[in-house]
């Protein structure tokens, strides 16, 4: 080696470390930071004899941190490692070989800290591959691979002996220098070759083959030196193409199958067919030429499952692996079942059948109908209807009985004796219940008499088997007719406001009968309705009620009742037609003047006045209520009573108006208006007391709930003292006032609220 190749220290650190000690010197450096990293070599040692790929490694240290290591030959980086052991390995096969002892190779290596501080180690080696084969590439993964080709590739040689490639290629796993050379390369960068199969077949490699490739290297000293990775390819097979059911769909008889076509050069197409799914029970029925994608498999069994697949042959005889998971099941259609549409027109002794149509079938066939009154039908019931298919679409039934269930079943059968049932259908025949709807009821309802109707009978689907009518009252028999209009009945001689159960009875002439309950009752005589009671003028009230609906015929007079108990003047225990509270004195009869009230309302003008001793003694304890009733009579002397409504003439006294006399720092002087009635006349009677409540919330009302007022004095028996003085209160507060009128029946009257202020 020539000393050129002894590269001083000083060119390597300007020319290739410059630019990386510039970008590291920019990122997070720090500028405080002076001390060069410590770097030396720890493997191999000086003067080592090296050859092929040779590690090199060195140690480094820094009060800080090292940032990286770089290798550098003749001035270029070979290398470079950012964690420890910084470590490369270099390709000394790159290099020409040492030829003495001063034509060594010097190797440099440089540590740089974070702040671009830099500490570099020199070591001089000598290089001797002459007497070894090229170094090995990699040959990588094929690509490409098809049917009958595949693309295979390498590293590119950095040998300095460079002289050609050879790639080599066997059916077996291992690859030697006598296997099938493909290509011969003497460009290291030519490192694609693309195989193609010539010479193995008409169309490249074999399908479904396996093939196994070596890459050699050769120098110029006729050493060579195989790839220590040999890869492998399998050809592929060509790619099936999705079967499925076709349209139009299968029938009873055949089943459609059909394909997409497809990119494979395809030879033919193969269909299999079996009764499972199994690729050895799946036997060729069919081959296709390419343009041909659907097949009508015919003369099949109905109800039953096919299994299909279908195979794609290539022109160079190959054909894909079978997978189960592309077999194509399909099952032909059963014989259709009839389907028994809900029944229509059932009468007592008949029914309509009806049924959906049947599609269309590849032969003729039959249905038959059968009844049972079992939910069990079959071939040994009743037969109601034997055709062929879609001859008519219902059909009736007749010479049934009444009320009876019925069980209906339809049997399909076609020529080559494939069968189907429908469903079963039920249904009951009305009975005499169902055509005959009652209706009893009442058209005029009297105080003594009924005048009764029903619907009359009249169903004559078939005939008219009407046998007559029956009614009773209370269990006895009153009417009976054999004529189906003679639907009406009037019943008399019956007691007022009295209940009665009728009960009607039809039958017919098979002997089936059906009866219908009332229950009803005579009417009363129709009551007033008293709609208001009002104090006109003192102890005076005025009483209106709606008049009676009773016919005038019949109204006689009406009578006014008044009573403290509102009960007493509804009884009439003796059933009298008279109140007993007349007798006993628990009430009084208000007519105004001689006889009975004839108009539509009158007025009561009992007087009510102070003469009343309860009232002078001052002995009044309770709110007196006035009840009165108003009785209407008819001719017959009977009566029947209005609603009750009671009423007093004493009204609650009126709130009285509080203001503020005087307030000082701790005291504050109401007075009040004086108390007062509506009556005048009543305030010496019904007076009780004042009482003074105070809060010290404003907007709340004495007796509330939540309220927090407070009683604090209370004036009694004295109606003139209108005057009060609140004392210890505080100073400079605001308070709330409310006086309250209490009477001697407990009635209260609240005042407005006023809010004084005591002075600061």
């Amino acid at each position: 080696m020539s000393p050129s190749y002894r590269i001083p220290l000083v060119t390597v650190v300007a020319g290739t470390l410059l630019a990386a000690m510039i970008l590291l010197a920019g990122c997070n450096r720090d500028r405080g930071d002076t001390v060069a990293p410590s770097i030396r070599y720890t493997f191999p040692l000086e003067f080592t004899i090296l050859s092929n790929i040779a590690t090199v490694r060195v140690e480094a240290g820094d009060n800080v941190g090292i940032a990286q290591v770089f290798f550098l030959v003749e001035g270029d980086t070979v290398g470079q490692d950012s964690q420890e052991p910084y470590a490369f390995g270099w390709n000394t096969s790159a290099y020409p070989d040492c030829t003495g002892a001063d034509s060594y190779i010097l190797l440099t290596a440089a540590a740089i800290d974070f702040a671009g501080n830099m500490g570099t180690a020199q070591r001089k080696f000598f290089l001797d591959n002459a007497g070894l084969p090229p170094l090995p590439v990699e040959l990588f993964e094929p690509t490409n691979v098809t049917k009958h080709s595949a693309t295979l590739a390498w590293e590119t040689s950095l040998d300095w002996d460079f002289s050609h490639y050879i790639l080599r290629r066997d059916t077996a796993a291992t690859v030697t220098v006598s296997a099938d050379s493909l290509v011969r390369s003497d460009d290291p960068d030519a490192t694609t070759f693309a195989d193609a199969g010539e010479g193995i077949s008409p169309f490249g490699l074999l399908e479904d083959t396996e093939y196994h490739y070596r890459i050699f290297v050769h120098d110029t000293f006729g050493r060579s030196r195989a790839s220590d990775s040999i890869a492998t390819i399998h050809t592929l097979l060509p790619q099936p193409v999705k079967l499925v059911a076709g349209e139009p769909p299968s029938t009873k008889y055949t089943a459609t199958l059909q394909w997409e076509p497809s990119d494979e050069d395809v030879a033919y197409f193969r269909l299999h067919r079996g009764p499972v799914p199994q690729r050895a029970n799946l036997d060729s029925i069919a081959v296709f030429t390419p343009g041909n994608y659907t097949y009508r498999d015919t003369g099949l069994t109905a109800d039953s499952t096919y299994y299909y697949y279908l195979y794609l042959v290539d022109e160079a005889g190959y054909t894909h692996n079978f997978s189960s998971a592309d077999v194509v099941e399909v099952r032909t259609e059963a014989l259709p079942a009839p389907v028994l549409n809900t029944p229509l027109n059932i009468t007592k002794y008949s029914a309509t059948i009806g049924w959906a149509g049947i599609p269309p079938q590849e032969d003729n066939s039959w249905v038959t109908l059968y009844r049972d009154i079992t939910a069990i039908v079959d071939t040994g019931d009743v037969v109601v209807y034997d055709s062929l298919r879609n001859a008519l679409p219902s059909y009736q039934d007749t010479s049934l009985s009444q009320g009876q269930t019925y069980y209906y079943r339809m049997y399909h059968i076609d020529t080559r004796n494939n069968t189907a049932w429908s469903n079963t259908l039920a249904l009951t025949t009305k009975s005499l219940a169902d055509v005959w709807s009652g209706g009893l009821g009442v058209d005029r309802q009297g105080k003594v008499d009924l005048d009764l109707s029903w619907d009359p009978y009249t169903w004559t689907a078939v005939e008219d088997d009407f046998a007559g009518y029956t009614l009773t009252r209370n269990t006895a028999t009153v009417f009976s007719s054999s004529v189906p209009t003679d639907n009406r009945f009037p019943d008399g001689d019956l007691t007022r406001a009295t209940p009665y159960t009728y009960r009607l009875t039809v039958s017919d002439t098979s002997g089936a009968s059906t009866a219908v309950t009332l229950n009803t009752s005579t009417r009363d005589i129709f009551p007033a309705d008293i709609v208001s009671l009002e104090p006109t003028i003192l102890w005076f009230f005025q009483l209106r009620w709606l008049p009676s609906q009773e016919p005038s015929v019949e109204f006689s007079h009406y009578t006014i009742l008044r009573s403290a108990n509102p009960n007493a003047i509804l009884t009439d225990g003796d059933n009298n037609n008279m109140a007993d509270c007349l007798q006993t004195g628990d009430c009084v009869e208000v007519n105004p003047g001689p006889g009975p009230v004839q108009g539509t309302f009158g007025i009561d003008t009992l007087k009510y006045d102070d003469q009343d001793p309860g009232l002078v003694q001052g002995t009044l304890t309770n709110l007196p209520i006035y009840n009165y009733v108003v009785l209407t009579y008819d001719q017959a002397g009977g009566y029947a009573p209005s609603n009750v409504v009671g009423d007093t003439l004493y009204l609650p006294p009126d709130s009285v108006t509080v203001e503020v006399v005087e307030t000082t720092e701790n005291t504050i002087s109401l007075s009040w208006s004086r108390a007062s009635w509506p009556w005048p006349a009543l305030e010496p009677v019904l007076f009780s007391r004042y009482e003074v409540w105070r809060n010290t919330t404003s907007g709340q009302v004495p007796g509330d709930p939540e309220s927090t007022y407070q009683l604090v004095h209370t004036i009694p028996d004295s109606i003139d003292v209108t005057t009060y003085t609140n004392g210890g209160l505080a100073q400079g507060w605001e308070y709330a006032y409310r006086v309250i009128l209490v009477d001697r029946l407990g009635q209260t009257a609240i005042s407005e609220e006023i809010t004084p202020m005591t002075k600061l």
